[in-house]
């Protein structure tokens, strides 16, 4: 028997029905490059990405533009989505650049990626339990399945995507200029490896210029792999996932710190805390909807690249704690982030930011 609900459409990353009513005006507004509302579009862009949003049947000239304000803090202008559409996590796909006009055309194979990442965590599994870590001058940990891992992927990257860059934790920058740029954290959580605890995961992130792209998170204790496919949706294993859906915070949420977050933060979050000793990992329990939110401090763009992939694909949003979107492009170098990260599903970063702050 037919229906009378309306065809769902695919709208960013998140299925979304329309409203009965569906028959808004046409509005014009200025988008994030504080462009004014009368100046031309950027057709080229635009008008590709957008037909792509919308499927092969909606052309151009349906879609309508409005703005979206989250915080306080946080206000953006957007590119959207049919009329009558609306977009829950638009400002996280915009923020990325994750609405892309070529994602049907990716020739990044992500089933291969895996694999990667699975022979990678194969090789720490060999070390586990019996290992000796060695600090680097930063005093962090490394140990020889770090380099070992990250020079199978190096090897395996290169091989395959010789035109590629590589960022690496362990060995450094390659040709961090080009439009594709891997960024790799063999093993994220070493502290974690180190001291026997399971936490602990294979990164392997995509930039596409500058820009979270794809990512595979492997966690090969508990055989947890989470990661993107190229046209922008988020899975555990062959399961997919996004962020909590929720507008407010309940004593039984919790959320990831950092392992210093007793001397380094004020958290008045009134749910739990928790450490898990991988920020990637932290990334991931947000993704999947277990947890509404992440504190990470000052990371490197090899501890969040795969991370915020994911994340964004699962509908989430990640921002300073000043409230700013999170700039990739400038972490390409090697540079730690300037801030701390808040990073929750879009609709709760107006709750959770107040109640996070550096201590003094």
């Amino acid at each position: 028997m037919p229906s009378d609900r309306p065809a769902r459409k695919r709208v960013g990353y998140r299925w979304r029905s329309p409203p009965a009513q569906a028959d808004a005006p046409a509005t014009q507004v200025a988008c994030r490059q504080n462009r004014s509302v009368d100046d031309p579009p950027r057709t080229s862009w635009y008008e590709q990405e957008l037909t792509v949003a919308g499927g092969e049947n909606t052309t151009v000239h349906s879609f309508y533009a409005f703005a979206l304000q989250i915080t306080p803090h946080v206000s953006h202008m957007i590119p959207a989505i049919a009329p009558g559409y609306s977009c829950y996590h638009a400002i996280s796909i915009f923020n990325t650049g994750r609405l892309r006009g070529d994602v049907h055309v990716s020739n990044i194979d992500m089933a291969e990626v895996r694999e990667w990442a699975q022979a990678g965590g194969a090789i720490a599994r060999g070390y586990f339990n019996n290992v000796i870590g060695q600090r680097k001058p930063d005093r962090s940990w490394v140990t020889a399945a770090d380099v070992e891992i990250e020079s199978l992927l190096r090897e395996r990257i290169l091989a395959r995507y010789p035109d590629h860059g590589i960022m690496g934790e362990e060995q450094g920058l390659y040709a961090t200029d080009r439009e594709f740029v891997w960024v790799l954290d063999p093993l994220d959580g070493t502290d974690a490896f180190v001291n026997g605890l399971p936490t602990w995961s294979i990164s392997i992130g995509l930039l596409r210029q500058g820009e979270p792209y794809l990512g595979v998170i492997y966690v090969p204790i508990l055989e947890d792999c989470y990661w993107v496919d190229a046209q922008g949706s988020a899975y555990r294993n062959q399961t997919p996932i996004q962020v909590k859906d929720s507008t407010s915070v309940d004593r039984n949420d919790w959320m990831p710190v950092p392992s210093r977050a007793h001397t380094n933060y004020v958290i008045r979050f009134p749910g739990k805390t928790r450490s898990l000793g991988s920020l990637a990992v932290h990334c991931c329990y947000v993704a999947r909807g277990s947890a509404i939110g992440a504190v990470i401090g000052h990371p490197h763009l090899w501890d969040i690249a795969a991370g915020l992939a994911i994340l964004y694909a699962a509908g989430g949003t990640a921002v300073t704690f000043d409230g700013q979107p999170l700039q990739t492009r400038s972490l390409l170098q090697g540079a730690a982030t300037s801030q701390p990260l808040l990073i929750a599903p879009t609709a709760m970063i107006a709750h959770l930011l107040p109640l996070v702050s550096q201590a003094r």
